[in-house]
């Protein structure tokens, strides 16, 4: 489950929060966001509260990480990739 509007948001400085095994570990992982182990509120509310503390070196590091795994080239050959395919069909 890939959330376009969570990497926007790490994108703007905000540190994501997610639920293992359920949201998408590939992009939150301990070094830039957060994880809770279940989806439990007062556990949320608890990461939400800590995410909304940490300094800006976390909020740059998480900002980073979807520009190096995301990138602008990465997007642009992957989409024409798929296009290239699609006129052979």
């Amino acid at each position: 489950a890939f959330g376009v509007s969570l990497t926007e948001g790490m994108l703007c400085g905000c540190i994501p929060v997610s639920v293992r095994h359920i949201g998408p570990e590939e992009i939150v992982s301990k070094d830039v966001g957060l994880l809770i182990d279940e989806l439990d509120i007062n556990k949320a509310k608890e990461a939400i509260n800590t995410a909304l503390k940490m300094p800006w070196d976390i909020r740059n590091r998480a900002r980073f990480r979807v520009i190096k795994s995301f990138s602008l080239k990465d997007r642009e050959e992957n989409i024409l990739k798929i296009l290239n395919q699609l006129e052979t069909v």
